[in-house]
């Protein structure tokens, strides 16, 4: 797919959250894992404690960047998260909307599902079971973006679990060559937990995404008739493959915490209970 022509850039960050997932990993939860309680911290007003769940940090991440427009895509069934969240304010401005349906076949799918609202405008990705401490991660990727005049800009981890995680292969200028979906082996030290770009890998994640639908063979279909799973780094790494600017930037020197894991999430109740 040829890479398609560069648009102005627009100002406003819109952030995409997907959290369509069926938490499969996890143990019977009571509720879905994007709200499960990971601390208890006091109040930044009152300095009453009260509970932190999993997906606040990523909210907070975001609102700390200025992204004040947050859409949330969710499963029919998860209905708990905006009766949770409500709108939430992330500041004076922003708040969050929610899109829903009844389940896709991935993630790529689940982030294009917001594309008519994103199609002109800079998009930052995270993922609400993704936990870490860096506060302007998302401000850092934006800062390079615009600096470096890139397409997309991935926000890079030490990876302390690669079997489970997209390993980025990249070069000292930041480069991206490769992305490495869940290796058995690897000598690659870390992987891509946050995501900004511009509208032109909006485009190309949406046409992408109508042609693998078209051409998908029926030797790749499962079981329920639906497209065999495609990541999202299988997305970004075509985007490097059709020369788009697909850049990387190691945003913390910790590893992010998955809570999709039951042992993870006794890791993230560990680490941020104590902050």
């Amino acid at each position: 797919m040829p890479k398609q022509p560069r648009r102005k850039r627009e100002p406003q960050v819109i952030g995409i959250i997907p959290a369509s997932g069926r938490a499969t990993r996890l143990l019977r939860s009571p509720c879905s894992k994007e709200i499960l309680p990971v601390a208890v911290h006091l109040g930044d007003a009152d300095q009453k404690p009260r509970l932190k769940v999993a997906c606040e940090y990523l909210l907070q991440n975001m609102a700390c960047a200025e992204i004040n427009t947050v859409y949330m895509v969710i499963r029919k069934e998860k209905w708990d998260i905006p009766a949770y969240f409500g709108g939430y304010p992330l500041s004076s401005k922003g708040h969050i909307a929610y899109l829903v349906n009844a389940g896709t076949p991935g993630v790529p799918y689940t982030v294009d599902q917001v594309y008519p609202f994103v199609h002109d405008k800079l998009t930052a990705v995270g993922f609400p079971d993704i936990l870490f401490n860096e506060k302007q991660a998302f401000k850092k990727l934006l800062d390079h973006l615009e600096a470096d005049r890139a397409d997309i800009v991935l926000g890079l981890f030490p990876a302390n679990q690669p079997e489970h995680s997209d390993l980025v292969e990249y070069d000292n200028h930041h480069v991206v060559r490769k992305i490495v979906i869940k290796p058995t082996q690897t000598d690659l030290k870390h992987t891509w937990g946050i995501a900004v770009w511009t509208p032109a890998f909006s485009d190309f994640l949406h046409q992408f995404l109508r042609d693998y639908r078209r051409d998908i063979s029926g030797a790749a279909a499962t079981a329920n008739g639906g497209a065999s799973e495609l990541h999202l780094g299988d997305v970004i790494q075509a985007a490097v493959d059709s020369n788009f600017s697909v850049k990387a930037l190691q945003v913390s020197d910790e590893p992010y915490i998955d809570i999709g894991r039951v042992d993870n999430y006794i890791k993230a109740i560990q680490r941020f209970s104590l902050q």
